[in-house]
């Protein structure tokens, strides 16, 4: 691999925020959440990626979907995901995912600098996951096994999620809540070195006027878990509202049809500690389109981290049972 001094940074701040090897489960696994600003447990429209978000939002999902996207991320890292929702016996309705975060070949070198042979990184997440509508509520709940391997080196832990979906009654409103990453390492690199996971609460509501072809999301995330302030050495402290945004995601989908839809957001904390003394240069913003062809789906996300770029997504979702219809 070949990194400049700015995505070395920027790689280095998603570590050192997530406090663990299984940083990766805080990033967006969906090309819609990506577009709407990196958080979201609301937004129920038949995406199957969602799972890895919320649980309950797949209820509204078809069997036998399909969902795949593909993520390079900074300094030739890549991303990439698949899911199915399938019907087995006895138990029913499942969906499956499956995220592969690959960080290449490096190159090994041992105290005095010396090279000594290349080793490789890689992180996977497994999911498995079941939802339950009962009236204006769905219920859904998800087991994981997520895995973290570095030059021989191995760290895996087994979670869960859990989460629920409100719809108002007579309103195109909806209102989530999910309880991420609950559960235990089952090993770590070293005996003596803790290995934390994102235990994350997160709540937020989607909802669209009825005469207006925009539809709005607001998500709080790291409910109860404490940040470090962004603004040490600064000359004032900011705003209460400043702190505030740090745990809001604001995204918004403009409905074109039944064909297209454009996708933004904004994420605060993102643009506060990733900007530069010059500028926030975009950070902060994503945005994105979604393209409906019958039975297939292309959605495609870029979300603005730092001076040094962003990241971009694009999936895929179908239907086997539709496979005809695709176009």
């Amino acid at each position: 691999m070949k990194y400049s001094l700015l995505t070395v940074l920027v790689v280095g701040a998603f570590f050192a925020g997530a406090q663990g090897s299984f940083f990766y489960l805080d990033l967006p696994s969906s090309a819609r959440i990506n577009a709407l600003g990196g958080y979201g447990v609301s937004q129920e429209n038949q995406d199957l990626s969602l799972l890895f978000h919320n649980p309950a939002l797949i209820d509204s999902v078809d069997k036998g979907t399909f969902s795949t996207w593909f993520n390079p991320f900074f300094a030739d890292i890549r991303r990439m995901a698949g899911a199915y929702k399938a019907t087995l016996p006895v138990v029913g309705a499942m969906s499956f995912g499956v995220v592969f975060m690959d960080y290449g070949t490096m190159t090994g070198a041992d105290p005095a600098g010396q090279v000594t042979s290349e080793f490789h990184s890689r992180e996977y997440l497994l999911q498995l996951a079941k939802s339950h509508a009962s009236g204006p509520f769905t219920m859904g709940a998800g087991i994981k096994l997520a895995g973290s391997y570095l030059a021989g080196y191995g760290s895996t832990a087994l979670l869960a999620d859990v989460g629920g979906v409100y719809h108002v009654p007579e309103k195109d409103m909806t209102v989530g809540l999910v309880l991420k990453n609950f559960g235990v390492v089952i090993s770590r690199y070293q005996t003596t070195l803790g290995r934390q996971v994102p235990l994350d609460v997160q709540i937020g509501t989607t909802f669209k006027p009825q005469f207006m072809p925009f539809r709005y999301s607001f998500t709080v995330f790291d409910v109860g878990r404490p940040l470090q302030p962004f603004y040490i050495g600064a000359e004032s402290a900011p705003s209460l509202f400043t702190k505030v945004m740090r745990y809001v995601n604001v995204g918004g989908e403009l409905i074109l049809g039944e064909h297209l839809e454009l996708q933004i957001g904004y994420n605060q904390r993102r643009r506060q500690e990733l900007s530069l003394a010059g500028g926030a240069f975009g950070a902060g913003l994503s945005f994105g389109f979604l393209l409906k062809l019958k039975q297939l789906s292309i959605n495609f996300s870029r979300s603005v981290y730092h001076a040094a770029g962003g990241t971009s997504f694009i999936s895929l979702q179908g239907n086997f049972n539709h496979r005809k219809k695709i176009f």
